[in-house]
């Protein structure tokens, strides 16, 4: 009976540790998006088995955060897709709508660099438009994008609303 249920438990375990690889496969080979040719996919998938039971074995969520519990864990490195996003950053002001170019690169879930054209006519705009440009790389730049939480950027309080905006739809884009 014992033999019996080790024999059963070593298969249990060589079912899940095979099923795990698959996943993981399957995940490292999923097609990027083909119809951006300027998004690049990176991302590396580890897999670290601490020992050979199956007692709790996991079910694995093949979603953006691949997790798993207990025994066996499969971890994906990054959220985003490295690349280059280029986005228009509107928002209102009272002089009108404005709006900015940015172009934003991940790399690593990090903004490694930021771009922007200032857009605005209005010479208050303007010189709103011309501060937030002169202070954003030192609030972004090299920090994970999920823990950017900027209220005003050199006293550009709408100029800095709608970038958050035009953040949030960059990382909806760019997350796996």
């Amino acid at each position: 009976m014992n033999t019996n249920k080790t024999f059963l438990v070593s298969g249990i375990s060589i079912f899940a540790v095979l099923a795990s690889i698959f996943v993981v496969y399957l995940i490292a080979n999923q097609n990027p998006d083909s119809s951006d040719s300027q998004k690049t996919e990176s991302s590396q998938i580890s897999v670290a088995f601490e020992n050979n039971s199956v007692a709790n074995s996991s079910a694995v969520q093949s979603t953006n955060t691949i997790s798993s519990v207990s025994n066996s864990s499969v971890v994906a490195t990054t959220k985003y897709k490295n690349g280059t996003y280029k986005a228009d950053i509107k928002y209102t002001s009272p002089a009108g709508s404005e709006s900015m170019k940015m172009e934003l690169v991940i790399a690593d879930d990090q903004i490694s660099s930021i771009n922007l054209e200032a857009e605005a006519e209005n010479s208050t705009s303007i010189g709103h438009q011309n501060r937030f440009k002169s202070a954003i790389n030192s609030q972004v730049v090299g920090k994970k994008i999920d823990e950017l939480s900027l209220s005003r950027v050199a006293g550009a309080s709408l100029t800095t609303g709608g970038f958050n905006n035009t953040l949030n739809s960059i990382k909806q884009t760019a997350q796996y």
